[in-house]
């Protein structure tokens, strides 16, 4: 009490700005009506909306009155950067409160990458594709000869081997052929380097057990099930009750006979309809080798895909007047997990199935994480309809052993699978191109990919901490979390795609200092004590051709920024010669940051490139049904969003040619230095390009 009652006066002015987050509610939204199943409650309330807080950290005793405190962070000064969700009266006593210096929105992240999509589909703005002539011999996109990535590889052969990529976006779709099991980091134990904060979280506490034909007792079970789509529009944990109507069969896989029953709820943006589009996907936990110890599950992926396939059709003919959706087999409808794989942590936990026969998964679910960050307290539930109880937010494991839950990591967007399929895809499938075949190599296809979601920009703080080697703990006297540095390695560098530059105008309102950059600067300069080398890696943003334009938190000193460049080559895919290479966008963020120091860094391809897509962007016929007119399975990517991973690729190349001349990672310092060292100068002034265009071959040499 005696520390709040120094606290200076709250610093906030600009309350009716901050209450227009709340005008914003524009989600559309399609539910899959699922046979067997009857929704008895809905869960709605009132709704709260997540901001980032900077207070002295004192005064966290007075804002967990009026809001609930997700996480903190603390930072020099006795300041904290907090994490908070909270209603439209709550805000405004919110902005009162001694000892808060600044309160920040937190958008969405398709907020954040509306600009991108805008950017694509100016590059393909009235041109109707024709495919060229075969001609030019490529056997890759020319990104990676500019690059000077197929020179590295020819001579030297470093492609990543050994190195670890950590993805801090939308997610990883790993389903899609161009990554895989394959791809996925993993500690030495074989759990996957995959995190998950808040979401995706498929609560199992139906105890149900296999009679002699087959047949599991679920019918009349009534089912909590969590709704991240919904948990993030009304910014409180939705749970909502399911009545089972049927009784689904199963094989006989559990060691102990007991398995566990729930509904993973899984979404994703439809970008053809613009909707966000649900399905319960029925989920089976199973102890596959000791009794008792549930480290496997089921899916019953061709009853969900039924159900996604005949509302896809429906919402398709309803708002664009046809149908490209592939056509559901009725068989698939069939209640049964007798026809599902089982998915083991550590060995097959990659979640899809290929329903056509052609070796292209069709639904594609994701990845079972290997961690669970938990801020509403989800892991530790109790349940006994009608109650569901709260347990202790903190760290779980992804798949929970005594079998309570799942955690999946998704791409609901599609932002975070073309940017990693730049880092690391495999050059699998064959590609029409410019004509010819063409293949599509990440810059790193050796590379292993750590990766972490969210949905709001907060939500990826914690996922980019735990890839930083960090860990997340309880604090009982804030009811809320905060990071401790653990120094286990997640990831070498962590890639990040995204920014926001209106955060600047919020945060400036404390006394001269960047909070946001200094959030994630405390990453690498812990880690730096620690002897623990992690190398951040931002996007300058696509605010340009102004300066003083690039966003948080990549403006701060210990951080990569990444510029784009051009590459015009895709001109000849719609009838006109190859454009030009080497130029640096308008659009890109110009700098210096806000207290005047020369960024961006480097910069690399950003305007354009073919990446990767969602396995569910093919309309139920796998990444293959997607065209652009590049080859099934491409989309044209740009923006800082594409630069970045081209540099975190291209970094990949030189840590791990530093490990095998020196046997260790190198600092975020020494890494910047030596990728600023060895860039190419497209003659841009330096607050456009930084240092240069990044070059792989300069690099490693």
């Amino acid at each position: 009490a005696g520390q709040t009652m120094n606290l200076p006066p709250s610093r906030v002015t600009d309350v009716k700005s901050l209450l227009e987050v709340f005008n914003n509610n524009g989600f559309k939204i399609a539910d899959a009506q699922e046979p067997g199943t009857q929704v008895l409650s809905n869960g709605a309330g009132q709704v709260y909306k997540p901001f980032l807080l900077v207070a002295y950290k004192p005064a966290l005793s007075l804002v967990k009155d009026y809001a609930k405190i997700k996480y903190y962070i603390p930072l020099p000064n006795n300041v904290v950067l907090a994490y908070v969700v909270v209603s439209r009266e709550g805000l405004v006593k919110l902005a009162g409160v001694p000892g808060v210096l600044s309160i920040m929105p937190s958008p969405s992240l398709e907020e954040l990458f509306s600009d991108e999509a805008r950017l694509q589909a100016m590059s393909r703005e009235d041109k109707a594709p024709t495919q060229a002539a075969s001609g030019g011999g490529y056997s890759t996109f020319s990104s990676l000869d500019i690059l000077g990535v197929k020179k590295e590889w020819s001579t030297y052969g470093f492609k990543g081997k050994g190195v670890i990529v950590g993805v801090v976006d939308t997610g990883i779709d790993f389903t899609n052929p161009e990554l895989g099991l394959d791809a996925v980091a993993r500690d030495p134990s074989g759990t996957p380097l995959l995190v998950v904060n808040d979401e995706h979280i498929a609560l199992t506490p139906i105890t149900v057990v296999r009679d002699a034909n087959g047949y599991l007792n679920t019918s009349g079970a009534i089912v909590p099930v969590f709704s991240t789509l919904y948990s993030g529009f009304y910014g409180y944990p939705y749970i909502y009750a399911v009545r089972v109507t049927v009784n689904w069969t199963a094989p006989p896989v559990s060691k102990s006979g007991v398995y566990k029953f729930g509904f993973l709820e899984w979404f994703f943006l439809d970008s053809l309809t613009g909707y966000y589009v649900r399905v319960r996907i029925p989920t089976l936990l199973v102890d596959a080798d000791t009794p008792g110890v549930y480290n496997a599950v089921m899916f019953d992926l061709s009853t969900a895909f039924y159900s996604l396939s005949v509302t896809m059709r429906s919402l398709e003919n309803s708002t664009l007047g046809t149908i490209l959706w592939a056509p559901p087999n009725p068989a698939w409808l069939d209640y049964s997990f007798n026809d599902e794989q089982l998915f083991k942590l550590g060995v097959n936990d990659v979640v899809g199935r290929d329903f056509n026969g052609d070796g292209i998964i069709d639904f594609g679910v994701g990845a079972i994480a290997g961690a669970y960050i938990d801020s509403y307290g989800l892991a530790n539930y109790t349940y006994s309809y009608p109650t569901f109880s709260f347990g202790q937010p903190g760290e779980y494991p992804g798949l929970d052993p005594n079998g309570k839950y799942v955690a999946v990591l998704t791409d609901w967007h599609g932002h975070g699978t073309s940017v990693a399929t730049i880092i690391a895809a495999r050059g699998r499938l064959n590609y029409t191109g410019y004509g010819g075949v063409y293949k599509l190599y990440g810059v790193a296809p050796e590379a292993k990919l750590s990766a972490g979601t969210g949905f709001f920009f907060g939500d990826l703080i914690p996922v980019e901490y735990w890839l930083g080697g960090w860990d997340w703990v309880y604090d009982p006297t804030y009811q809320a979390l905060f990071p401790v540095p653990s120094g286990v390695r997640r990831a070498d560098l962590i890639s990040n795609s995204w920014g926001y530059i209106n955060l600047a105008k919020w945060g400036h309102q404390g006394p001269g200092m960047d909070y946001l950059s200094a959030v994630f600067n405390q990453i690498v300069a812990v880690n730096l004590l620690m002897n623990h080398n992690v190398t951040l890696v931002f996007a300058a943003g696509n605010y340009g051709p102004g300066y003083t334009t690039i966003s948080a938190p990549g403006a701060d000193l210990l951080i990569i920024e990444v510029a784009a460049s051009t590459n015009f080559e895709y001109f000849q895919l719609y009838g006109y010669p190859p454009g030009r290479s080497g130029n640096i966008i308008p659009f890109s963020s110009r700098g210096p940051n806000a207290l005047g120091y020369p960024k961006p860094d480097v910069a690399a391809v950003g305007a354009f490139e073919w990446a990767g897509v969602r396995t569910i962007d093919g309309r139920g016929y796998g990444v293959i049904g997607y065209n652009e007119g590049a080859g099934g399975g491409l989309t044209l990517f740009g923006g800082t969003s594409e630069a970045t991973p081209f540099t975190s690729g291209v970094l990949a190349l030189g840590v791990q040619a530093y490990l095998a001349k020196y046997g260790w990672i190198p600092s975020p310092v020494d890494l910047k230095v030596l990728v600023k060292s060895s860039t190419n100068d497209l003659k841009y002034p330096v607050l456009e390009q930084g240092s240069g265009q990044v070059d792989a071959f300069k690099l490693v040499s």
